[in-house]
């Protein structure tokens, strides 16, 4: 299905729209996921094969590798699955990258407000 938006309105009300029917139908069966899976798939020698980028990490660690944080993980999910609210390993940075299907709804927290969430948590 492709959508063709003439407005940033038409585009929040559809996200808004796919939201609201991801929230309320979840109590409708399991989703299929699978997470942490080591690997990637990009073809070697394409620039964005996360196998494959170089990154100051990897330097400083000799290229030791550590799953998920120096090795890429890949992660399949169907129409309403999800991933806990969770802060990466040593607040670290991540790479995302969706290969296929529609785009990830993500939320966040803003630095400021990091103490005041892992309160509510």
């Amino acid at each position: 299905m492709r959508y063709r938006w003439e407005s940033n309105e038409e585009i929040d009300a559809a996200n808004s729209e796919i939201e609201t029917r991801f929230w309320s139908s979840l109590g409708n069966g399991s989703p299929l996921y699978g997470a942490d899976v080591e690997g990637s798939c990009f073809d070697e020698g394409v620039p964005w094969n996360l196998k494959e980028i170089d990154s100051t990490l990897k330097v400083g660690l000799r290229n030791q590798k550590i799953s998920g944080v120096t090795t890429p993980y890949l992660y399949v999910g169907s129409w309403r699955s999800m991933f806990g609210w969770h802060k990466e390993d040593m607040d670290l940075y991540s790479i995302n990258y969706v290969h296929a299907g529609h785009p990830k709804f993500w939320y966040s927290v803003d630095l400021r407000d990091n103490e005041k969430f892992e309160e509510y948590v």
